[in-house]
């Protein structure tokens, strides 16, 4: 996620809005590095796009006035699918669908995240409201790198039970070796 957040910054950096973020567009080379591939639907947007013609044209409206789409529905931000004004915010909400694919293996909406931190930060990612999610891609390298928080709050001696140091290789109080254990973390789905 690292290598592909210093990609997908850099081409932000250039004002280009990639706009089809997904696994399948992530290439790992031969030397291990990932590289984002397809920029076929790319955008110019921001002060570099003044060079570039018709650049305010995301998506093509028909006689009808409906929009044609472009992207991966799966992975695309609402913006992106109904034609609406895009930003780097919709290169993020993709790249919170794809980090959660990867931490599932699953684009359905209902996976489950094992870890608190990246569920917190794929929601934050994938928030329908651009504003409400991370605006670029040092704030999201910013949220990836702090610290997990604790994932219990009371540590405890797995041989007497008594309060121990968060720290502790050895029980104060019995002498038992490497002994904190962990509460179980209990995830459930939300009824609504």
């Amino acid at each position: 996620m690292k290598q592909t957040l210093e990609g997908l910054e850099y081409a932000h950096n250039q004002g280009i809005l990639h706009m089809d973020i997904k696994p399948g567009n992530l290439f790992r080379d031969n030397n291990g590095y990932i590289t984002i591939i397809d920029f076929g639907i790319a955008k110019v947007i921001g002060e570099k796009a003044d060079i570039i013609a018709d650049v305010d044209n995301y998506t093509i409206k028909t006689e009808t006035g409906d929009s044609t789409f472009t992207g991966t529905k799966g992975y695309a931000s609402p913006e992106q699918q109904v034609g609406a004004k895009l930003t780097f915010a919709s290169d993020i909400y993709s790249l919170g669908k794809t980090l959660k694919f990867l931490c599932t293996g699953k684009i359905d909406p209902d996976s489950i995240v094992g870890s608190r931190l990246l569920s917190k930060i794929i929601d934050k990612c994938t928030n329908d409201t651009p504003s409400k999610r991370y605006q670029n891609c040092a704030e999201l390298r910013q949220a990836l790198e702090t610290p997990t928080p604790p994932l219990w709050e009371n540590k405890e001696c797995r041989n007497c039970g008594s309060k121990i140091p968060a720290d502790a290789k050895f029980c104060p109080n019995c002498g038992q070796e490497n002994p904190i254990t962990p509460k179980p973390v209990l995830l459930f789905k939300c009824p609504r």
